[in-house]
C-alpha cells in the first residue's frame, strides 16, 4: 500500500500552559520527527497566547495564518479555554503553503476538527483533501462581505496606501473580521493590487516593531498604547474614510466585488511609495492614520499602558524601571495616567499573575523543568522539607500540587500541613474568613487567585489560604493563612482522608455567571450539608470542587455543589444547614 504524499500531509500540534514547566508549550502533536514539535514551538511561542487588552474583552477564538521561508505554513486557532487569560489553550494546522494557503486557511475556519481543550487521543496527521473548505469559503464569506461593503472600503484604502507596508485595523466587528480578510484576498488575486504577504490574525493586542513575525494584516480591537516604534498603516474604523485618491481607488474594487467583475489596476492605482510608517514620528501627508485625527498618547500614558498589560515579570520589571526613573518635575503626569485602575491592575499582575511565575520558576530553578531532579532521594527529601516546613504557604502548596509529586511523600507532607491542628498561624476562625470575604471589594481577584488552588488538588484548607488570605494592607508581604470549617463540638477532629470519603471533583453549571455566585460544596448526609469549601471555576462551566473527608468514617455522604447568590455566601460559610435555602441552585453531584 502507497503511504500519502508528505507535501500532501498537514500535521497538528496542541499548545497549551503546562502545570509541570511553568509556561505554554507544545501538549500534543502528530510529527513524526522527535524535535519536530520544538522548532514550531519556537516559531509560534510569540503567537500561541490570547492576551487580554484593557477596556477590550477576549475573543472566544482567534485565527491566525503565517508562512514561513522554508515552504511551511501554519494556520493557529486560539480560543479562550485554558488555565487563565493568556495561558489559554491553541491548536494548529502545519503544512506545505501551496497546500494550507490563506483561502484554503478561510476555508479551515469552519473546520469541526478544532480542539479546545487538550486532546485525549493522540493527534494524527490528515491527509484528506482541501478543496472543499474554498467553495465553503466563498459561499460564505461573498454574501457577508456585499453586506459589509462600508466596513471594507476603509481598509482597502488603507492597504492602497502602500501594500508593501504592513496593516493594522482597529475596531472591526469581530464577526466580520474573516470576511474582511476573505475580500481582500479575493480583491488582490483577481484585480492584482500587488499584496506581497497574506499573514493575518483576526486578534492581536500589540503591532509594535518588537512583535516577532508580526502578520501583514492584523486587528486589534483598540488602540494599544505603546513605547515601540510602529511601521505600520493604522486604519482605525470609528473614524470616517478620508477623501483622496486610495478612497476612490477601494471604491471603484469595492464595487467589482460585488458586480464579481474585475480589471487589473492602472499601474498609477497599484504603485505606492515605500515609506515605513509610524506612530512615534510625524507622519507623511498621505497616512491615513494621520487623517483620523487621534492624538497620540504621552509618554507617561504608553508607559502605563506597557506596565498594564506587560505579558512577564521580566517585561515588567522594565516598564516599572523606566517609570521609577521617570524626572522629577513630571510624575505628576505619571499620577494621571497612574490612576487609580491602572495602579490596582498593575498590584493585580504582582499579587496573583506574577507570583504565580515567579514561584513556578523558584522551584524550576531548585528542581528543573517539569521537577524532573525529583526521582533523586536527596531532591526528594529537600522538596519534603519544603512542603512541610516553608514559611510560604503558596510554595507548599504550589509544590504540593504539582503533577510529578502526586501520590508521593511531597504531597503528603504538604497535606498534613494543614491538616495537622495546633499549628501556630496555619489555622484561622471562620468569622476572620468571613470578615475578609467581606473586606474584598473587587471579586475579580478571588477567581483567578484560585487558579493556584486549581493546581493543587489538596482540598478546602489550602483553597482558603489561596483566595482569602491577603488582608488590605498586606496583601504580598506576608504568607496567607488557611481556614479551617467549624463544626459541631461533637464531630471529632480531622483525620484527613478517609476510606470511602467524598473526594475532589468536577461539577458542570450551565448557565451560571461567576461574577453574580459563589458555588460551594457540601456534603450531603442525612443530617443536612456540611460545609467543604468554596469551588473554583476549571474552565467553561466547570468547576473543581474540594472533599475534605473530616466527617467520621461511619457516616455515609456524598459530595455535592449549589451555586449560591454572593449575597447568601456568608450564611452558607457558616454552620452546617438542614437543606439548601430558597435561591440556590439545584444540587449538583459532585463527580
Amino acid at each position: 500500500m502507497t503511504s500519502p504524499l508528505p507535501n500532501r500531509r498537514i500535521d497538528q500540534v496542541f499548545f497549551g500552559f503546562s502545570q509541570q514547566g511553568g509556561e505554554q508549550r507544545v501538549l500534543a502533536d502528530s510529527f513524526d520527527g522527535p524535535d519536530e514539535h520544538l522548532r514550531w514551538q519556537h516559531r509560534l511561542q510569540a503567537h500561541i497566547r490570547l492576551q487580554p487588552l484593557a477596556d477590550a474583552d477576549l475573543p472566544r477564538r482567534a485565527l491566525s495564518y503565517f508562512s514561513f521561508a522554508d515552504g511551511k505554513a501554519a494556520l493557529l486557532n486560539r480560543v479562550d479555554a485554558g488555565v487563565s487569560a493568556g495561558r489559554n489553550n491553541a491548536h494548529a494546522l502545519i503544512g506545505p503553503s501551496e497546500l494550507l494557503t490563506p483561502r484554503t486557511a478561510l476555508g479551515l475556519s469552519f473546520w469541526t476538527g478544532w480542539q479546545v481543550h487538550e486532546p485525549v487521543a493522540p493527534l494524527e496527521p490528515i491527509h484528506t483533501g482541501l478543496g472543499n473548505t474554498l467553495k465553503q469559503a466563498e459561499n460564505h464569506f461573498y454574501p457577508a462581505a456585499v453586506k459589509n461593503i462600508d466596513t471594507l472600503k476603509p481598509i482597502l484604502a488603507g492597504l492602497l496606501t502602500d501594500p508593501n507596508v504592513p496593516i493594522s485595523v482597529i475596531g472591526c466587528p469581530e464577526d466580520i473580521k474573516l470576511v474582511m480578510i476573505w475580500a481582500l484576498l479575493e480583491i488582490d488575486e483577481c484585480a492584482r493590487t500587488g499584496l506581497p504577504n497574506r499573514s493575518f490574525s483576526t486578534y492581536e493586542d500589540r503591532h509594535d516593531a518588537g512583535v516577532e513575525r508580526a502578520p501583514h494584516l492584523m486587528f486589534l480591537p483598540v488602540r494599544p498604547y505603546t513605547t515601540g516604534n510602529v511601521p505600520r498603516t493604522i486604519v482605525d474604523l470609528a473614524y470616517p474614510l478620508a477623501a483622496g485618491p486610495a478612497a476612490d481607488t477601494a471604491a471603484q474594487l469595492c464595487r467589482q466585488l460585488v458586480e464579481r467583475s474585475f480589471a487589473p489596476l492602472a499601474p498609477a492605482q497599484a504603485a505606492r511609495p515605500k515609506a515605513v510608517l509610524t506612530e512615534t514620528r510625524p507622519a507623511p501627508p498621505q497616512r491615513y492614520e494621520a487623517r483620523s485625527g487621534i492624538p497620540a498618547p504621552s509618554p507617561e500614558q504608553q508607559l502605563v499602558a506597557a506596565l498594564r498589560n506587560a505579558p512577564t515579570v521580566r517585561a515588567f520589571d522594565q516598564v516599572l524601571e523606566a517609570l521609577e526613573q521617570h524626572p522629577a518635575e513630571r510624575r505628576h503626569l505619571v499620577r494621571a495616567a497612574l490612576d487609580a485602575a491602572a495602579l490596582d491592575a498593575a498590584a493585580f499582575q504582582v499579587e496573583v499573575t506574577f507570583r504565580e511565575e515567579l514561584l513556578t520558576r523558584l522551584l524550576t530553578a531548585a528542581y528543573g523543568p517539569r521537577l524532573e531532579d525529583l526521582g533523586d532521594p536527596q531532591a526528594e527529601k529537600h522538596a519534603v522539607e519544603v512542603a512541610g516546613r516553608a514559611n510560604s504557604e503558596q510554595l507548599a502548596l504550589l509544590l504540593g500540587g504539582m503533577k510529578a509529586t502526586a501520590g508521593g511523600p511531597i504531597r503528603a507532607a504538604a497535606f498534613q500541613r494543614w491538616a495537622a491542628d495546633g499549628r501556630a498561624g496555619r489555622r484561622e476562625p471562620v468569622a476572620g474568613i468571613l470578615r475578609r470575604l467581606r473586606a474584598r471589594r473587587r471579586d475579580r481577584y478571588l477567581p483567578v487567585a484560585a487558579v493556584i488552588a486549581v493546581l493543587a488538588v489538596l482540598g478546602t484548607a489550602f483553597l482558603g489560604g489561596v483566595l482569602l488570605g491577603r488582608s488590605d494592607g498586606t496583601a504580598g508581604n506576608r504568607p496567607a493563612a488557611a481556614p479551617s470549617t467549624t463544626r459541631p463540638a461533637s464531630e471529632p477532629p480531622e483525620s484527613g482522608p478517609a476510606g470511602g470519603r467524598p473526594r475532589s471533583g468536577y461539577a458542570t453549571f450551565d448557565g451560571v455567571k461567576p461574577d453574580d455566585v459563589a458555588v460551594i460544596a457540601f456534603t450531603r448526609t442525612a443530617g443536612g450539608l456540611q460545609l467543604q469549601g468554596l469551588c473554583v471555576l476549571a474552565w467553561d462551566t466547570t468547576w473543581f470542587c474540594p472533599g475534605r473527608g473530616d466527617l467520621p468514617p461511619d457516616l455515609t455522604a456524598t459530595l455535592v455543589a449549589y451555586a449560591v447568590p454572593k449575597e447568601q455566601v456568608a450564611e452558607a460559610l457558616t454552620a452546617p444547614l438542614p437543606a439548601a435555602p430558597n435561591g440556590w441552585s439545584a444540587e449538583h453531584q459532585v463527580q
